[in-house]
């Protein structure tokens, strides 16, 4: 969950050059489909403040290790 005092919130429009060399490859719609459906069971974590939605690095960072996670376990 997003701690919204302590993590350094980043519009989801935004959040797409957080994936570092990746980011190209990246679509907004890939962004929430993994907010609404996740990727392999993981959800991208997000918090809608004054009408936009926006997520962390921390929680790109979560989603990320997650999804590595799974993928070694495979």
């Amino acid at each position: 969950m997003i701690d919204i005092y302590k993590e350094e919130l980043i519009k989801l429009t935004d959040a797409v050059t957080e994936f570092g060399p990746f980011h190209d490859e990246l679509d907004l719609s890939t962004l929430y489909r993994w907010k609404n459906t996740g990727c392999n069971g993981v959800k991208l974590e997000t918090v809608k403040v004054a009408g936009k939605r926006y997520t962390s690095t921390e929680a790109i960072e979560r989603f990320l290790r997650a999804c590595a996670k799974l993928s070694a376990d495979n």
